[in-house]
Parts: structure tokens; sequence; C-alpha cells
């Protein structure tokens, strides 16, 4: 992050293994980030995601949809 914006940070990659998807896995490493940002006096977590991708509906109870771009 630019050195002006330390209130903010990214979840740039976020994957879970095939073979470990749908034990709820994705959601506590979600969290734990989500808990070390507070931690580190973050106040706006960003989060970059495919259109219409199959993981898209996870991340909505964290992140809201705040508008896409091409």
């Amino acid at each position: 992050m630019s050195p002006n914006q330390p209130h903010r940070c990214e979840v740039v990659k976020m994957m879970v293994h095939l073979q470990a998807q749908r034990l709820d896995l994705g959601c506590a490493l979600m969290s734990c980030a989500l808990d070390r940002a507070r931690e580190l006096g973050k106040m706006l977590v960003t989060l970059d995601t495919r259109t219409d991708d199959i993981a898209e509906p996870l991340y909505f109870p964290s992140f809201p949809d705040c508008g896409n771009h091409p």
C-alpha cells in the first residue's frame, strides 16, 4: 500500500485447495485476515473478484459489492 494510505489494506489472493473446499476453511482464513487487519489498525480492506465467480457470494457477508470495473 501507498504510504499515504496507512488505514487501508487489500486481500490479494485467497484460495482453498479443491479437495479442502466446502469445509469452511475459506471463511476461517478470511476471518483471520480481517482480524489481523483490525489488529494493525486498518479501517478499509478491499478485495477484487471476478464477476459471477462461483466464490463471489462467499465474500458478501464481509465485503459488500461497491461496484465493478472492467
